[in-house]
């Protein structure tokens, strides 16, 4: 439990990456918030150099894609056209960042409560184009257009979704950037470098 704010606020380990852990913290006083906080695993010997690079990456593509908080759009990040469809989150020197807790769930359990049957092919263009679209931010794409990251990790359940009322379909952030490759650029060959 940890105090501030005016009122006190209770985590709980909610689970754990390849380089962080994630708890849910519940603040109590003035207005109630469930965020998510994702730190560092730094518990022995899942505490490497290669974790921490994979916590670093995670951060710059988080920074640079998703952008801080927008409160008036639970989930996203406060300069829209900057990140849309990718987490919003504030971060700390890279060790830590809070982000808005997913009220919807995933991607995949969303597609998993509904069926495949359940979802029309309007909410399944929906689901798609915001998931596209969040994905392609990630590239983080030079003024030239050339990609300068390349995800590697893609899957529905790293897809958060943040509901936007009776008989709408979710907000779709894309979330959790630790394993990729950030893609130099060769000016002579006029191309992106290999990673492989």
């Amino acid at each position: 439990i940890v105090g501030g704010h005016g009122g006190l606020h209770e985590s709980t380990y909610l689970t754990h990456g390849v380089s962080r852990s994630v708890y849910v913290v519940d603040f109590e006083g003035r207005d109630k918030e469930r965020v998510i906080l994702k730190t560092n695993r730094l518990d022995g010997k899942d505490f490497t150099e290669k974790s921490l690079e994979r916590s670093q990456l995670d951060a710059i593509v988080l920074g640079e894609a998703g952008g801080p908080v927008d409160d008036n759009d639970p989930g996203g990040p406060s300069d829209a056209p900057l990140g849309g469809n990718v987490l919003g989150a504030y971060q700390y020197c890279a060790f830590s960042f809070v982000s808005p807790y997913a009220t919807s769930g995933t991607l995949e359990g969303y597609v998993r409560r509904r069926g495949r049957d359940g979802l029309s092919p309007k909410e399944m263009y929906d689901l798609s184009l915001q998931a596209a679209r969040g994905l392609a931010r990630t590239h983080l794409h030079r003024p030239d257009g050339v990609a300068t990251f390349a995800h590697t990790d893609v899957k529905p359940l790293q897809f958060l979704l943040f509901g936007r009322g009776e008989g709408q379909v979710p907000g779709v952030r894309l979330n959790d950037f630790n394993r990729g490759f950030l893609l130099g650029y060769d000016e002579r060959r006029r191309g992106v470098c290999r990673f492989d």
